[in-house]
């Protein structure tokens, strides 16, 4: 196939004497009606075969240089455009796998402009509430494509949503509703006040216009006033404590200063009341108001580069940390816990020979009650003695291989079996100790009698 050989472009321009223009745009028309051609292709091959188109485009206009840089990202467009939600979330995968390659120097400048239109369009075509997961997959991606001082995202008109009103309903249907379905009669006024705030919320430039200030104010006071507050809205309307705390947050759109100050405390003071975490929750509202605040100073600041603040700013001056002397006299190892283990015994060859570090116990109180069990008069079965258990086994031929001489002689005899390899040095082991105990008491009785 044409598209699978590079090289055949080039041959085709020196045959047909084609221009560099010209060779170009023939290019880019067959990258793109090649991609159409994957993007209508059977799913199970769909992924593997746009990986490869796509690393074929890149090849070509990036790094051979045959194409305008931006034909990869509008052939994968094309194929965006034609397929539906589900397999362009998979093909999506193959954006993010790129997107280093994408942020290179030479072809950012080209493609962030069509990978910002292509995402949008996405974001279009996808419903906030069903494919919430691809959705933040995309704004994930922008977020991490995107430098940091990009402005298509800051929406520096400062436009709103004014599209969700919500209605509520007139007195005779509320009074209705309320005794039918709930059986506890509301009052309609504050049901009322407390649906037409969402106008405030959703549009706060209106209350630059001095009627519907005062009517801000009305209403605010009416829906957060003492008679209402404890009693109706947080029995009634707000039994759920985080739509409470919600509530209160949204209170925190205001303009003047004396009366946003005031709401604004009363706010603060109801959040550090309002159960779960009050308190940590309020802190947190306070902070992110505070970020807000810096991103709409920087955003009234015609978006200037942080990177170039950052460069101009006046290192602030910083107190140097004390030197802390040597003392070579004070024994200091790094931690208290260590310091005090290593005062303890300074002296490392008395901490050693000390007899308290002797764990090894004397080879006829380690061998007393094998040697019973080898007895068969005892009659235990072999399953049950002390040279079956591994652990034993381990200890023993430590200790042996120190204290007998008969666990280096045992060894010229050919043995398969640890547990029979140890009766057979325990034996001997002590059939010598009893004859060493035998030469002994003569000699303490003689020189008793002496």
């Amino acid at each position: 196939m044409l598209i699978s050989r590079p090289f055949c472009f080039m041959q085709m321009q020196w045959d047909f004497d084609l221009k560099d223009d010209d060779l170009s745009s023939l290019l880019e028309v067959r990258l793109r009606e090649r991609g159409l051609d994957i993007a209508r292709g059977p799913d199970e091959t769909i992924e593997e075969n746009v990986r490869r188109h796509l690393e074929f485009a890149l090849n070509v206009s990036f790094l051979v240089g045959l194409c305008v840089k931006q034909t990869a990202v509008q052939t994968l467009q094309d194929m965006f455009e034609v397929s539906g939600i589900g397999r362009c979330e998979r093909l999506f995968g193959i954006l993010e796998e790129n997107m280093v390659q994408f942020k290179q120097s030479p072809l950012v400048e080209t493609s962030q402009t069509p990978i910002l239109r292509m995402c949008n369009d996405l974001l279009k075509r996808l419903s906030r509430s069903a494919e919430t997961s691809f959705c933040g997959r995309i704004l994930f991606f922008l977020s991490r494509y995107l430098p940091l001082s990009e402005k298509s995202g800051l929406n520096l008109m400062g436009h709103f949503n004014t599209q969700n009103v919500t209605k509520f309903d007139t007195v005779s249907k509320f009074v209705l509703c309320t005794y039918i379905e709930v059986n506890i009669p509301v009052d309609h006024a504050l049901y009322s006040m407390f649906w037409q705030m969402q106008s405030f919320f959703s549009n706060p430039t209106i209350c630059f216009d001095k009627q519907q200030w005062v009517t801000f104010q009305k209403l605010w006071a009416g829906e957060l006033g003492p008679s209402t507050l404890p009693s109706t809205l947080n029995s009634v309307l707000i039994s759920d404590n985080r739509a409470k705390q919600w509530v209160y947050t949204y209170l925190f759109c205001s303009i003047q200063t004396k009366f946003v100050n005031e709401s604004q405390e009363k706010c603060y003071r109801l959040l550090r009341e309002t159960h779960p975490k009050g308190a940590h929750f309020a802190e947190s509202v306070k902070h992110i108001l505070q970020r807000e605040l810096e991103w709409a100073r920087w955003k009234s600041e015609s978006c200037p580069n942080m990177a170039d603040l950052a460069d101009k700013q006046q290192m602030q001056p910083y107190k140097k940390r004390p030197r802390i002397k040597f003392d070579p006299a004070e024994i200091d190892i790094g931690t208290p816990e260590l310091t005090k283990l290593w005062s303890i015994e300074p002296n490392l060859l008395a901490a050693c020979r000390n007899k308290k570090r002797k764990f090894a116990p004397s080879l006829a109180d380690f061998l007393r009650d094998p040697i019973d069990e080898l007895d068969p008069e005892q009659q235990v079965e072999d399953q049950y003695k002390s040279t079956r258990d591994p652990a034993f086994q381990f200890r023993a031929c430590r200790l042996l291989m120190v204290e007998s001489s008969q666990y280096i002689s045992a060894q010229n005899q050919q043995t398969l079996s640890i547990p029979q390899f140890l009766d057979n040095v325990i034996l001997r082991t002590g059939k010598n100790m009893e004859v060493r105990n035998r030469q002994i008491s003569p000699e303490k009785a003689t020189g008793i009698g002496a």
